[in-house]
């Protein structure tokens, strides 16, 4: 919090006093919020020279904090003749929160003028498998020009070979497919990694320069053994530069932030702050309100874009001609009856199969299964014929598969093209 020694600290006091308790009045239904740190006013009798002390005590009975009662100072100015208690740990809960709380002793080894303070919070939690965020999942490329053409047909010709049409639905033959290509591309076809696993980190220039500065020793004392000599002394000193300067930008980064968060407030800054609290990198969004009722819960947020979507999906416009659905049914219906009563059923034949696969796009992303065209093109007849007998078995049984029925749908909008 902003010092009494700078002639606006009263402004910048209370305008820091308004970004936290604009973050309490968001926040403080949902979650337990803690607030730690050095507050630059006491919640012991105000001082009379120190107008903090009047702001701070107001700003924690207003909002209803809570922090634990004591005598003990925080603070010890270095000339020894004064002490103070401005360090505190506050909560917004109403049950017994914190616990072990302790102002620490002076100690030797401390070389500021604040001592430490700690608790501990009292939370019951279920144990949950955290989903691995997609930022953090590395990502590869198949390079299909690097194929391996022989051990990719043996590969599919034998998973085909043990599995029987006949004895099986076509949902699980054509599961069985997928999976027959995709861990044949796995085994024959080389990948490239496009997306390495971890959060992305911008270095500046000089950390470029310190960090192939820091590899250059490292391999030159381990070309020479790794031995304790002048050469581990320059690499333990390359990579002491290296993390020093990390730390110095990233101090500058939050400083930068900070700075921005206290000279332009916004709901957005809030959010990002919130963010940065609640873990790295965390992109999830924080509420979702639906008809006035907000959605905290992933699970909750889930079902709401469901419901979202399954609405726009219904058509909502009664203005269509009845008629013209009645006369569309009838034709349906005696399309339906034709095709009953015909014998002749529709056959594909090889030749129709191929064609087909040949007609798809190479160079495409991979659809919902993970399987692109160059899976079906590369791979040998024995997969033509597998496709031809499911997609036969599907006009003979009269029975689309359901995995024949998901996509992926992208909309998107061009100029001068029609927008529906």
């Amino acid at each position: 919090m902003p010092t009494n020694n700078s002639g606006d600290s009263y402004l910048e006091y209370t305008e820091c006093l308004d970004v936290i308790s604009s973050i309490l009045s968001m926040y403080s239904v949902s979650h337990r919020i803690v607030i730690v740190g050095d507050c630059n006013g006491t919640l012991k009798p105000p001082r009379k020279y120190n107008k903090h002390d009047f702001l701070l005590q107001a700003f924690v009975h207003e909002m209803n904090l809570q922090s634990h009662r004591s005598e003990e100072s925080t603070f010890f100015h270095h000339s020894g003749m004064s002490t103070s208690q401005i360090d505190y740990i506050l909560h917004n809960a109403t049950i017994a929160f914190l616990s072990d709380y302790k102002i620490h002793d002076q100690c030797h080894s401390n070389t500021s003028s604040h001592v430490p303070v700690s608790a501990k919070m009292n939370v019951k939690s279920k144990p949950t498998n955290k989903a691995i965020k997609s930022g953090y999942i590395s990502k590869f490329k198949i390079q299909w020009k690097d194929i391996d053409s022989e051990l990719y047909h043996n590969h599919i010709s034998n998973e085909l070979s043990q599995h029987n049409i006949e004895s099986h639905s076509i949902e699980e033959s054509i599961n069985f497919l997928c999976n027959c290509l995709k861990k044949a591309a796995t085994v024959a076809v080389q990948s490239k990694i496009i997306k390495l696993k971890g959060p992305q980190f911008k270095a500046s220039p000089t950390t470029l320069m310190l960090l192939k500065i820091s590899k250059e020793k490292y391999q030159l004392w381990k070309s020479n053994g790794k031995k304790n000599d002048h050469l581990k002394t320059d690499t333990i000193l390359a990579q002491r530069n290296l993390r020093k300067q990390l730390r110095k930008e990233q101090y500058l980064y939050r400083t930068q932030f900070y700075n921005e968060l206290m000279d332009n407030p916004s709901n957005d800054m809030f959010h990002k702050l919130i963010r940065r609290n609640r873990g790295s990198k965390n992109k999830d969004a924080i509420c979702i309100m639906e008809n006035g009722e907000h959605h905290y819960s992933a699970t909750d947020q889930t079902n709401s874009f469901s419901r979202y979507f399954e609405d726009l999906a219904v058509p909502k416009d009664n203005g269509y001609d009845s008629e013209f659905l009645d006369l569309c049914n009838i034709r349906h219906n005696i399309f339906d009856e034709l095709c009953k009563q015909s014998s002749n059923e529709p056959q594909f034949s090889f030749q129709n199969i191929c064609d087909a696969i040949q007609q798809l796009y190479s160079g495409k992303a991979t659809d919902e299964l993970g399987l692109a065209a160059e899976h079906f093109k590369n791979s040998p007849t024995t997969v033509t014929h597998f496709l031809t007998n499911c997609f036969n078995n599907i006009f003979n049984n009269h029975h689309i598969p359901d995995i024949f029925k998901s996509c992926i749908v992208t909309p998107v909008l061009k100029k001068e093209k029609i927008q529906c």
